[in-house]
């Protein structure tokens, strides 16, 4: 069955922020990433199914790849770069999503969104997390130009026509400090891909995986978990519905 990508249609309650204690997800994406997309789709209703609410961060793999790591950008690089398209398309497949744009065509600069997203967060949060939906909806399977202002205007007019008077802020000197901010929090949490999660059980204890949720549990302590715990198997079968990873054997 098809996922209905549209901004109404996804919106489930998911506060940006958690309370102490509380089980969450961070959710860090970058709007020009395939991936990051997908995972936007199903994140806060199979989190919430499981008791997880999820915080959602903006952060810019142009700073963290291509600048802070140093490599190419993926698409250009040899082998990853066609497997890379190839497996975007599956899961669009695998999801009955028809794209309306190619995971290879030419990038946008995706700041323009990052700052309004970060300031939505910090004036409107309310909105925030539709407004993100939106812009992935815009330029994934719209094709729009999501750094040109009248998108992010358009998006924006969707959700709070009252809020169109205060666009110019979207961009403004605080838009971008705030922006800054996220990029700056990503890099020193050591998130290094989009998507890329946070699973947090406590304040010393986190989960950590980019594309593949299943990747690795990691304790306080730096010890991995060895696979058997029910919180565990709960983040696995939220991995595995959102990737649709086969079941893997139990952890012996």
């Amino acid at each position: 069955m098809a996922i209905d990508t549209h901004p109404a249609a996804l919106s489930v309650p998911s506060p940006i922020t958690a309370e102490p204690g509380e089980k969450c997800v961070d959710f860090y994406f970058d709007f020009i990433s395939p991936f990051g997309f997908f995972a936007s789709l199903q994140i806060d209703a199979l989190a919430a199914r499981h008791g997880y609410a999820v915080r959602w961060h903006s952060m810019l793999i142009g700073v963290s790849v291509l600048k802070v790591m140093g490599m190419k950008p993926l698409l250009d690089t040899p082998l990853k770069g066609p497997y890379t398209i190839r497996d975007a398309e599956r899961h669009a497949r695998k999801l009955g999503l028809q794209l309306g744009r190619k995971v290879d065509d030419p990038l946008v600069d995706p700041r323009p969104a990052g700052k309004a997203f970060n300031w939505m967060q910090k004036h409107a949060p309310q909105y925030s997390l539709a407004f993100a939906q939106g812009v992935f909806h815009a330029y994934w399977m719209q094709g729009k130009d999501i750094s040109q202002p009248q998108v992010l205007t358009g998006v924006l007019a969707e959700l709070c026509p009252a809020l169109v008077s205060r666009v110019e802020e979207l961009q403004g000197e605080e838009a971008s400090a705030l922006l800054r901010q996220s990029v700056d929090a990503s890099l020193a949490r050591g998130v290094l891909a989009r998507p890329f999660f946070w699973w947090v059980r406590s304040p010393s204890s986190v989960w950590r995986s980019s594309a593949n949720w299943t990747s690795g549990w990691v304790t306080g302590a730096g010890r991995p978990c060895d696979g058997s715990s029910k919180k565990l198997k709960s983040l696995h079968r939220i991995s595995q519905a959102i990737w649709q990873v086969p079941p893997r054997a139990s952890a012996r």
